[in-house]
């Protein structure tokens, strides 16, 4: 697959960062959605907290495995992941963590939800998404 650059790495880790999550519909119809659990987990794998049952959540859970993730910290610098579903955990140390971290921010933001899945997306490709080279394939 594709390890992370340390440029993207770096991104994750912004304290400002902004993050979308593109899945597919049965027809082939995108949806994109804000996430704010996204975080690195292996060289080669991000994850996020669906705490939903939206499209984003459905979309997985009916085996649709595309995943896109743009991710954009200030200053416009930003770059695109694209990889497949490795698995939606119910339970376990990751779901736990994430629920740990995220289930609290929603209660403080007046959300009510919690995480239901996390899911653990397999990096295949990761482009630049900043100006002038939006486009460019780097890994």
């Amino acid at each position: 697959m594709a390890k992370i650059p340390e440029d993207v790495l770096e991104a994750f880790e912004h304290e400002k960062k902004m993050c979308m999550v593109a899945t597919v519909d049965e027809s082939g119809s995108v949806n994109v959605v804000p996430n704010v659990s996204l975080k690195v987990t292996g060289e080669e794998q991000v994850a996020f907290a669906c705490c939903f049952d939206g499209k984003t959540t459905n979309n997985l859970k009916a085996g649709r495995t595309r995943v896109a993730i743009a991710i954009y910290k200030p200053r416009a610098e930003g770059f695109q992941i694209k990889g497949l579903l490795q698995k939606l955990h119910d339970s376990g140390e990751l779901f736990d963590e994430f629920s740990a971290q995220v289930n609290p921010m929603l209660e403080a933001m007046g959300i009510n939800g919690k995480v239901l899945h996390v899911a653990t997306i397999k990096v295949r490709e990761v482009y630049a998404l900043t100006l002038p080279i939006a486009g460019e394939r780097l890994v």
